[in-house]
């Protein structure tokens, strides 16, 4: 009886023994899958993701000099304007968060509180004044935009009130514009600096040679907590001619291209690309 008695407490303790042990191999397995799943998760998070843009006949970054559509097409995730034209030719509020026709002559404009530049500082009337005088200069594409303008006021730091020269229906429409700094412009010969100027958009420049410009989030961006940048990163490689743009999305160096020519299908000429 004994000797039963012995038998079963050793066989108890085999099976707990065994229990415990596979106890332990699943719950370090478990501990593994975590880990696991946590640097997974960890380097998704991590993993920079980054567009490639071709584009050719590079002049000058700065959407107030360059004469590259292309250029101004992309500047408009770097540089915001007062008021963007939508599609259905609506205005939507960029840097402006309001604007008022007091007479047939003047308008005031009044800018977001929250506008920053890139490197931290406010963006007030004192930068849009000088935005516009410099394109008054009648060396821009957007030189137009401005030639009815007789005077640029600054009410205060974040109101400006623009008196014209002629009454014109519907002058809001050519606040369009991308606002420049006037504290990184002021020392400068305009139209002749080579400097990118600092960002109120989406996406900052962060370093550009003759070959190509980088960008990057701008985090300063006064839309930054309402709008998700999947992007991390945008690379723009500068090419001589179309020609070479085209052939490098052929071969994948670059992901999409940027141009106004509307010959691209004859060029490229494959089913594996979609045209917009």
């Amino acid at each position: 009886m004994k000797s039963n008695l012995i038998k079963y407490i050793f066989i108890v303790f085999v099976v707990f023994i065994i229990g415990f042990a596979v106890y332990k191999i699943n719950f370090k397995d478990s501990d593994n899958n975590e880990v696991n799943e946590t640097n997974t998760v960890k380097n998704t998070q991590n993993e920079e993701s980054i567009l490639n843009i071709g584009i050719s006949d590079f002049d000058n970054i700065n959407p107030l000099i360059t004469n590259n559509k292309d250029i101004i097409s992309l500047s408009t995730i770097i540089y915001e304007p007062l008021i963007k034209i939508t599609d259905d030719y609506n205005i939507e509020l960029r840097l402006a968060e309001e604007w008022s026709k007091t007479n047939d002559k003047t308008y005031l404009i009044k800018l977001k509180d929250n506008l920053k530049w890139e490197d931290g500082t406010s963006v007030t009337g004192t930068d849009v004044k000088f935005t516009i005088e410099k394109l008054q200069e009648g060396k821009s594409v957007y030189s137009d935009n401005v030639k009815n303008i007789k005077s640029v006021e600054i009410i205060d730091g974040n109101t400006i009130k623009l008196n014209l020269n002629n009454a014109e229906a519907f002058f809001e429409y050519n606040l369009i514009f991308p606002i420049v700094s006037y504290a990184q412009f002021k020392d400068e010969d305009f139209y002749k600096s080579r400097l990118a100027p600092i960002s109120t958009g989406m996406y900052k420049v962060i370093s550009a040679t003759t070959e190509k410009i980088e960008l990057s989030i701008n985090e300063n961006w006064y839309n930054s907590n309402d709008v998700e940048r999947k992007i991390s990163k945008v690379v723009v490689n500068f090419y001589g001619t179309m020609g070479d743009v085209y052939n490098s999305l052929k071969i994948g160096n670059i992901d999409m291209l940027c141009t106004s020519k509307t010959d691209t299908e004859e060029y490229i000429g494959t089913i594996r690309f979609f045209y917009k």
